[in-house]
Order: C-alpha cells, then structure tokens, then sequence
C-alpha cells in the first residue's frame, strides 16, 4: 500500500508499526480477560463446591443433632430437610454450571446432588407411603410443669393433636435446660397415650428431687425418674404398658 499524499514513506511505516503494536497489545488484552475469566470462574466454582460439600456435612451433623440442642430441632421438621436438601442440590448443580474443571470439585459436587436428591427423595416416599396410613399429629398446645429449685431446668409438657381418623391424643414429657442458645433437652420422660373417649390415667403434678424427676399420676401412684443433670439426660421414661392404659416405668427404648 502507498503512503497517504503527504506523508513521507518513515512516517507512514512508523504509523503502520505503531497500529500493529497495538492491535497486539489489544489482543493480548483480550486473551487475559479470557483466561483471568475462566481462572475466575473455575476458582469460584471450586470455592462454592468447597464451601457446599463443607456445609452439606454440617447439615447432616445439626440434623443427627447428638447433643439435643432447643435451637437444632426445627431441622428434624421434614418439610425443612427437604427444603434444605433441594437447595443444596441447586447450588452444586450451579457449582457444576459456574465453570468446574477439577475432577476432585466436580466428583465433590456430583455426590452432593446425588446423596441431596436421595434425601429429598426419602422424605417425597415417606410422605406419600404413610399419610395415608396413619394418623397426622400436629403440637397443639406447651407448657412447663416444674421448674427445678436453682432454675437451671424445668420439665415441659406438650400435647398432640390427630387428625380426623384418629382415634387418641398424647402428650410428652421431657427435661430442658434453661441455657439460652445452649439450652439442650432430654429424652422422653413421659409419653402418655389418650384414648378419646377416656382419658385414662394422668400426670398431676411434677416436682424435681435428688437426681431424679418425681411424676405422680391421676391413679395415685408415684414415679421416681433418675435424671442426670450435667448431660441433661433420663435414664428411664414412663410410658402405657397396653392398650388398657396400665402405666409402666422402663428404660427408654433403643433407636
């Protein structure tokens, strides 16, 4: 190509070199936002399968919940485990979408949709399977029925309610602790069944004693429960014998 009239032949070289400088450095440019693009995303894909599978197994040790915590239980509710579980599937599929390269991050995230869409799964089954079969119960009413001499526990009742098919109501005894946020809560204490047509024995009145949890029932008997404070933990609960409504005091059932 000729130079432009005016324009001596170095000055039209040197204008030439100094267009091709810089479309060089405007590809190069490009290519590192490229590359620093899929650098970046490839990180935040594999941050967000870090920070997932992390949290997934935090999930499942708050809903195992060992240590009885008050402010772990609405995650044994399974409208919340399926509501957690389905969101933890969502994220790993946009870990999966965000840019993931790594085979470990990519497995890692691929667990946690399957192991996510199992749970859900299991929860979707059980509901369809038994809310037919039995009965729905739903916490119609609490109340504290004792407070132990230092403060640091009380014993709280709760009463549960069926739908129309069923045939009985129950309420539950358990110990709490009084700890704010650290505040734990025992086994059963008591679990009492109660046929609609009669109510059958109850409990009347709870006091706490040495080491233990004293419950007298409608039928004129005492209970004596060993409770040990430190764990916050019974030994041994009070429940219906048979369908005749006999009370019997027994070690808590094995899970």
């Amino acid at each position: 190509m000729k130079p432009a009239v005016g324009l001596s032949s170095t000055t039209y070289d040197g204008r030439v070199l100094e267009a091709k400088e810089t479309l060089t450095r405007l590809a190069r440019a490009l290519m590192n936002a490229v590359m620093h693009e899929r650098r970046g995303r490839r990180r935040a894909g594999c941050a967000l399968a870090a920070v997932l599978v992390v949290g997934w197994a935090l999930v499942q040790a708050a809903w195992l919940n060992p240590t009885r915590l008050l402010v772990l239980e609405p995650l044994s509710n399974e409208t919340v485990t399926l509501a957690i579980h389905a969101a933890a599937a969502a994220l790993a599929v946009a870990a999966m979408l965000v840019g993931l390269r790594r085979p470990l991050a990519l497995s890692l995230s691929t667990v946690v949709v399957s192991l996510s869409l199992l749970v859900a799964g299991v929860v979707v089954v059980n509901r369809h399977l038994y809310s037919d079969a039995e009965p729905g119960f739903r916490q119609t009413s609490e109340a504290v029925a004792a407070t132990s001499p230092d403060g640091r526990f009380e014993v709280v009742t709760t009463v549960h309610r069926g739908d129309g098919d069923a045939d009985f109501w129950y309420e539950e005894y358990h110990v709490e602790s009084r700890a704010g946020l650290w505040s734990r809560r025992s086994d059963f204490l008591a679990v009492l069944h109660h046929p609609l047509g009669d109510g059958g024995p109850r409990v009347g009145s709870v006091r706490f004693g040495d080491g233990a949890v004293e419950l007298s029932t409608s039928d004129g008997r005492q209970w004596t429960i060993p409770f040990d404070p430190d764990e916050v933990q019974v030994s041994e609960w009070l429940s219906m014998c048979d369908d005749g409504g006999t009370l019997c005091q027994g070690p808590l059932p094995v899970e």
